[in-house]
C-alpha cells in the first residue's frame, strides 16, 4: 500500500514507533526506501527539477531513497547513481534501477575515485550532485522535523552512523538526550554522540541482528550494543531494510513487540513549518530550473531503456 500511495510523504511524516521489551524502535524499515526518502521528497523540489546524482557505496540505502524520491516526484526528476563497478550489480543498486535510476559504474571502485568521477561528470553534464550521506543543513533540518514528530521524547537515542547525518539530526531533535552512534565504515561526523565501532567488516552483515527487519550491513549492527548497554526506555532509529527482509518473518524474539499509538500527535505540522519557513523556497509546483542538457549517448540510453520497458539502467561514459 505504501509503495503505491501517490501521497506517500503526507502519510510517512510520522514514523511508526514500536516497543520491544523496555526499548523503543522507530520502524522506518516499514517505509520502502527508508528514513532519508522522507526528507528527499521535500528537499528535491526545493532544488528544482532536473537530474540528481549521488556517489556512494553500492551497499548504501541513500541510492534507494533517491530513486524512490525521484519516482515519487515524477518524470522531471531523474536519479543518477555512481558506485564501484561490480561484475554483478548489488541488489540495492538493482532496486534503484528498477525504480528508474540510471547507473554509472566506476572503476577502480575506491570511494574517493567514485566521488571524484561523480563530481567531474556531474559538472560536465549538468547534474545536481548531492553530498555524501545527504549531509546538508537543509536536509538535516527536515530530518530533525521528522524526528520531532515521533510520539515519544527519549532520554537516550541510538542509531548507526555512515556519514553521521542522521545522528546529528536526532541530536537537534532531542538535544537533552544522550546519543550513541555505531560506526560501520569510515569515521563519521557524529556531533556530540558517543561513538562505538561495529566489529564486522563494512560489507558483512551483522552477526547479532535485531528481531525485526533491518539493513544487515548498516542498522542491524547497532543491536549488539543496544542489548548490552542501552538504558530502559532508550530509542533506536531503524533506518531501512531490504524489501525481502520485510516480507520475511523474523526469528521470534523473547521481547514482546507492539506498535505504540501516536495518541493524536502528528509530526506533519512540524515538518510543514520547516518546509514553509524557508522564504523564497519554491514548492513542488513552483520549482523552476532549466533542464540539464543530455548528450546524444544519454538520450539514446534512455530511449533504449524506454523501449525495453525499464526506466533505469547502466550508462557508460568515456
Amino acid at each position: 500500500m505504501l509503495d503505491s500511495d501517490k501521497n506517500l510523504m503526507r502519510y510517512a511524516e510520522i514514523p511508526q514507533l514500536w516497543k520491544y521489551g523496555n526499548l523503543y524502535v522507530v520502524r522506518d524499515d516499514l517505509l520502502p526506501g527508508g528514513t532519508k526518502r522522507r526528507a528527499l521528497d521535500i528537499w528535491l523540489p526545493e532544488l528544482g527539477r532536473g537530474d540528481f546524482a549521488y556517489a556512494g557505496p553500492c551497499e548504501g540505502f541513500a541510492q534507494v531513497a533517491l530513486a524512490y524520491a525521484c519516482r515519487d516526484l515524477g518524470k522531471r526528476y531523474q536519479a543518477w547513481l555512481f558506485t564501484a563497478e561490480r561484475s554483478i550489480i548489488h541488489p540495492r543498486t538493482q532496486v534503484a534501477l528498477d525504480l528508474g535510476a540510471l547507473h554509472i559504474p566506476i572503476s577502480p571502485g575506491y570511494l574517493s575515485v567514485v566521488q571524484a568521477q561523480a563530481k567531474r561528470i556531474s559538472a560536465h553534464e549538468g547534474f545536481k550532485l548531492l553530498p555524501f550521506g545527504l549531509d546538508h543543513p537543509r536536509f538535516i533540518a527536515l530530518l530533525t522535523a521528522v524526528a520531532r514528530g515521533v510520539p515519544y521524547k527519549p532520554k537516550e537515542v541510538w542509531c548507526v552512523a555512515g556519514s553521521g547525518t542522521l545522528t546529528r539530526s536526532l541530536q537537534q531533535a532531542w538535544p537533552r538526550a544522550k546519543h550513541f552512534a555505531v560506526q560501520v565504515g569510515h569515521i563519521p561526523d557524529v556531533g556530540e554522540a558517543e561513538l562505538l565501532t561495529a566489529p564486522e567488516a563494512f560489507a558483512r552483515d551483522a552477526a547479532d541482528p535485531p528481531p525485526f527487519p533491518s539493513c544487515g550491513n548498516y542498522d542491524a549492527k547497532a543491536w549488539q550494543f543496544i542489548v548490552k548497554y542501552a538504558s530502559p526506555g532508550a530509542l533506536f532509529w531503524n533506518v531501512a531494510a531490504d524489501e525481502l527482509d520485510n516480507d520475511a518473518n523474523p526469528t521470534p524474539s523473547l521481547l514482546q513487540e507492539r506498535e505504540v499509538p501516536n495518541n493524536g500527535h502528528s509530526g506533519k505540522r512540524d515538518i510543514q513549518k520547516e518546509h514553509s519557513s524557508r522564504r523564497g523556497a519554491p514548492g513542488r509546483g513552483e520549482a523552476k530550473t532549466q533542464d540539464s542538457v543530455l548528450d546524444t549517448r544519454q538520450r539514446e540510453a534512455r530511449a533504449q531503456n524506454s523501449r525495453r520497458g525499464v526506466r533505469g539502467g547502466d550508462i557508460r561514459f568515456h
